[in-house]
């Protein structure tokens, strides 16, 4: 898979992009709970 190239080669990068998707992924949920 190319994701898997990409994180070898910057890790800190798919890190970020990992916790921010992470991060809209939690926003996503709670909004849809409260609703």
């Amino acid at each position: 898979m190319g994701e898997r190239s990409r994180r070898i080669k910057e890790p800190a990068y798919t890190e970020r992009v990992e916790r921010s998707t992470r991060q809209c992924a939690y926003s996503i949920l709670y909004t849809t709970r409260s609703y």
